[in-house]
């Protein structure tokens, strides 16, 4: 398994999006600036995981 680790901002709120089998999905955005210029990366972000106990 590979594994990467990016340090930035998010760049909107995180939106949790729920299952009816109880796997959940929360999307946003990262932006990096990169050290040696004014550009900023920006990342999509998806992390998927099943919800732990009730939901609010």
């Amino acid at each position: 398994m590979n594994t990467i680790i990016l340090v930035g901002r998010l760049g909107r709120d995180p939106e949790i999006t729920y299952f009816q089998s109880g796997a959940s999905v929360t999307k946003s955005s990262l932006a990096i600036k990169r050290k040696m210029s004014d550009e900023t990366d920006w990342f999509s972000i998806e992390a998927w995981g099943k919800t732990q106990g009730e939901r609010i």
